[in-house]
């Protein structure tokens, strides 16, 4: 995924942080860890220092599933937003919540284009939602 922003576009207080590739380095071939995880330490740091903080990193890093858990240790209670290109991407989100991280359903939103009745309340953790919403609720 490639960023939409060049650095000069960007407010002073954003971040980027391009995650290591996995080519070549034996840690993240061997699987004991995944680019997000080794690199952890700095997107938590960049999340407390930053207003917006990008992840760009490639597919199996961990950034949809790990990102927003390091978020919501540094928001302090603040739900989490995520966001996903389709419907059938944001219900695989939070399936991988639920099973994976043992999250309970009512601590997970889930808005799309066929979700829209999945309210919000205030025990909601997790927020994931699709461009099309996303996009909507920036036009009101």
């Amino acid at each position: 995924m490639a960023l939409v922003w060049r650095p000069d576009e960007l407010p002073s207080r954003c971040s980027v942080h391009e995650l290591t590739p996995s080519v070549g380095d034996s840690d993240l071939a061997s699987g004991r860890c995944l680019p997000i995880e080794r690199d952890s330490w700095q997107i938590r740091a960049a999340i407390r220092e930053n207003t917006v903080v990008a992840i760009k990193a490639e597919t199996a890093s961990g950034k949809t599933m790990q990102g927003p858990q390091y978020l919501r240790r540094e928001v302090n209670g603040w739900p989490v937003l995520i966001v996903q290109k389709s419907c059938f991407a944001a219900e695989l989100v939070v399936k991988s919540l639920i099973e994976g991280f043992g999250l309970q359903k009512r601590h997970l939103q889930l808005r799309t284009g066929l979700h829209e009745k999945d309210p919000f309340s205030p025990v909601i953790q997790y927020s994931v939602i699709t461009y099309g919403i996303l996009w909507e609720w920036l036009r009101t």
